[in-house]
């Protein structure tokens, strides 16, 4: 990792791709970015748009970092993208996340796309996602996570975050108590600063919600297909970013792309009985998040998780928020570099009269648990997205 803008920016002018799109949108944030991105590209394809999205990491394949109207650039495509990128950077060295997001950009530009979302890789301010000028930045929530890159305190981390506001442009804050910092920060640069709860609120009523921002206001929308009640959060950010830009749809096309928006490894459902999900959330943040959900939709019998995590990654703290809600857990490692062993796991949790079994990986993880739980049971896979991808091969879901 090489974080910086100046290789990359020399090597997208060379490219002549630093405006990819009419309109950018991008999407930086610890949590819910590609929720959000999700939802911006799907509402936006409902309305007719073309729309390039750069996403990151991706769970089986390269190819979804980098997609056209939903569909994953081709083998061919990529390989083209990547040859011009190679050809451009001369004697520039690149790192792997630059050449991804050059071939994006490379890609958006030959398709002539209406509308680019680019979601920021790690933080903002020096990601190779920011060589490209935002007409609209969406800020998702906030924690604490890559602190090694981007600071130890929230503070530090808002202000890495906000590297992708600019002067003048469309801003949203997604997060309704984020770091003051950030707030300065937009405040300082002149944004058209939106924030959750303030300039525009969502509630909902029964199976539907209601979105309001000034004089808009879009009632009885569709619960987003998108599982968990944190995702009308995020639906509401990519609306008001939508909203920013000048590009919100009517209801009804609103509600379409509430409907069609997808993205692997949310809290995705893979099996009924016992009912399996997976979710790729991998900080305390994202476990609270959980939390809720699994207190929301509680099973008739019993919850499992299976979990496995990087060395990098707080797995105490993740562990601790979702104590009160597992019945019983799996600790499994993973491969890699990287990757923490099931021990290394396990002696990294300090959470009272927890217990847990131990498995060299995901696929082991489940076979162990599937022989233990019953047809009303419920598990739930999470930590990583090494830990998902492992997980859906196995279960034949790839």
């Amino acid at each position: 990792m090489a974080l910086g803008l100046e290789r990359v920016g020399q090597v997208c002018r060379r490219l002549q791709v630093d405006r990819p799109a009419p309109t950018v949108i991008t999407v930086a944030g610890t949590n819910g970015k590609g929720s959000s991105c999700a939802f911006l590209s799907a509402i936006l394809r409902a309305d007719g748009k073309t729309v390039g999205t750069f996403a990151s990491p991706h769970l089986f394949r390269f190819n979804e970092r980098i997609s056209t109207n939903g569909q994953p650039i081709s083998d061919q495509r990529l390989v083209g993208a990547l040859e011009r990128v190679e050809q451009a950077r001369g004697d520039v060295s690149l790192t792997y996340f630059e050449y991804a997001a050059l071939a994006a950009l490379v890609e958006f530009s030959r398709c002539a796309v209406d509308v680019a979302v680019l979601e920021v890789g790690l933080g903002g301010r020096l990601d190779a996602v920011n060589v490209v000028d935002a007409d609209v930045a969406l800020i998702t929530n906030i924690g604490m996570d890559h602190m090694q890159w981007l600071g130890n305190t929230l503070s530090e981390i808002a202000v890495e975050k906000a590297g992708v506001l600019r002067p003048g442009q469309a801003a949203v804050c997604a997060q309704e108590d984020a770091p003051k910092a950030l707030h300065r920060r937009a405040e300082a640069l002149g944004t058209s600063w939106v924030v959750a709860g303030k300039d525009y609120q969502w509630r909902r009523t029964g199976d539907c919600w209601q979105w309001r921002l000034g004089n808009v206001d879009l009632d009885l929308l569709p619960l987003p297909a998108l599982v968990g009640e944190h995702q009308l959060g995020n639906a509401a950010g990519a609306l008001a970013a939508l909203h920013s830009g000048g590009l919100l749809p009517g209801r009804k096309t609103v509600a379409l792309g509430l409907e069609q928006a997808r993205v692997k490894g949310r809290l995705w459902k893979v099996a009924d009985s016992p009912q399996i999900f997976l979710d790729v959330g991998h900080n305390p943040d994202a476990a609270t998040v959980i939390k809720h959900w699994l207190k929301s939709n509680p099973p008739a019998g019993k919850t499992t998780v299976i979990i496995g995590m990087l060395k990098d990654k707080d797995a105490q703290g993740l562990v601790a928020a979702l104590a009160t809600v597992v019945d019983q857990w799996v600790f499994c490692g993973l491969p890699g570099r990287r990757g923490r062993s099931a021990r290394q796991l396990r002696s990294a949790v300090r959470v009272p009269q927890l217990k847990a079994l131990l498995a060299d990986g995901p696929a082991m993880a489940l076979d162990q648990c599937l022989k233990r739980v019953g047809p009303s049971d419920r598990v739930l896979v999470l930590g990583s997205f090494v830990t998902v991808e492992l997980a859906a091969q196995h279960l034949g879901q790839v």
